[in-house]
């Protein structure tokens, strides 16, 4: 079967999408409900978190100070620039 490619006008042959295969033995990790123990969520490597943050705990970790702005106005060019390196 064919078809034209409506950006380029070629005729190309249609393919069939490839399955995706995992490469785990389906013996030792089963599917979603196949009855398989799994980590509780509080042990894994991203537990959730606690109980929201203040205002001013946020304000504590997370506010830029001067030589942080400075940093940023000197180390990163435009206003794109400026925000990703404030969010690092």
């Amino acid at each position: 079967m064919q078809y034209t490619c409506p950006n380029h006008g070629d005729r190309v042959q249609y393919r069939p999408p490839i399955p995706f295969k995992t490469n785990a033995p389906s013996d030792r990790y089963g599917g979603p409900f196949s009855g398989h123990l799994i980590t509780a969520i509080d042990r894994t490597a991203y537990p959730r978190p606690g109980l929201p943050l203040t205002r001013e705990e946020l304000r504590a970790r997370y506010a830029l100070t001067e030589t942080d702005l400075t940093f940023i106005r000197l180390g990163a060019r435009g206003e794109v620039g400026r925000l990703m390196l404030a969010t690092l």
